[in-house]
Order: C-alpha cells, then sequence, then structure tokens
C-alpha cells in the first residue's frame, strides 16, 4: 500500500474518535445480525471482537500512522467526521470539473 500514496492525489485519513468508532461497529454488527444490513462475514462473536480488538490496535499505532502518512505532505489529509472528508472530495471533485 505504501507505494501506491506516490501514485495518488490525496492520501484522506477519516480518524473519528475512539467511543465513535466503537459505537458504529456494534451497531453495524446488530443492524447485521437483526438481518437489516447485508455483509460480507457472517456477523458472529469472533467478527465482532476481531473488530474491537482492531479498534484498539489502530488507536495504539495511531501516533505512528498519522507520522508516517503526515511525511506525504500536502497529499496527506486528516479529518475527524466523514461529513468533512465527504465535502473535501466534493470540492476537489467540482474544481476539476470547471
Amino acid at each position: 500500500m505504501r507505494e501506491s500514496f506516490g501514485k495518488c492525489d490525496y492520501i484522506i485519513l477519516l480518524d473519528v474518535p475512539l467511543c465513535k468508532r466503537l459505537v458504529r461497529i456494534i451497531k453495524r454488527w446488530l443492524r447485521q445480525r437483526a438481518g437489516k444490513e447485508e455483509y460480507n462475514s457472517k456477523p458472529t462473536f469472533k467478527f465482532l471482537w476481531y473488530n474491537i480488538k482492531w479498534v484498539f490496535e489502530y488507536d495504539r499505532d495511531r501516533k505512528e500512522i498519522i507520522g508516517y502518512l503526515s511525511e506525504h505532505g500536502s497529499k496527506y489529509k486528516r479529518f475527524t467526521t466523514s461529513g468533512d472528508a465527504k465535502d473535501f472530495i466534493r470540492m476537489e471533485y467540482e474544481k476539476r470539473e470547471l
């Protein structure tokens, strides 16, 4: 993946707070278990555990990841809400259409 960073226009990191990530994972898992949302991997307790574990692993490595991505200068964009990320992407595509 690191090789692709040199070829891309932007590197976007959606850096949502820990609590919000956990809530989203649990809500998604519950919707999948109830059959209200499609899934690629069966929503087992083991799958939920792996996702929760991943959240904490990301949090542990977060500063290192951000440090590495920051080395890419203006290509690197960090957002704390999905709305802000979507707005940025929308504005960039609108510029290109002009």
